[in-house]
């Protein structure tokens, strides 16, 4: 799992910097989907979309809410220039 969003989670725990958005408001505002924040949870990949949609609510960078971990099964045959 080479995504890992407990930045998301921080942010959204922190009310000096959420916006007022929680995952409460997110569900029950639709915002995203449940499977959506289980998938962030679990590390898995989001859709691109929703990635921006919560860079917007919370006014922030992608690198503010995710950290890339690599994972070694996905860059296998992978080589560096």
């Amino acid at each position: 799992m080479p995504m890992n969003y407990d930045k998301f989670f921080d942010r959204i725990s922190n009310q000096k910097v959420n916006n007022g958005i929680t995952t409460y408001t997110i569900r029950k505002n639709k915002l995203i989907g449940e499977s959506t924040i289980q998938s962030m949870r679990q590390g898995k990949s989001i859709r691109m979309h929703i990635l921006c949609r919560l860079c917007y609510l919370l006014d922030c960078q992608p690198g503010d809410i995710m950290t890339y971990i690599p994972d070694e099964k996905d860059v296998q045959g992978i080589t560096k220039a």
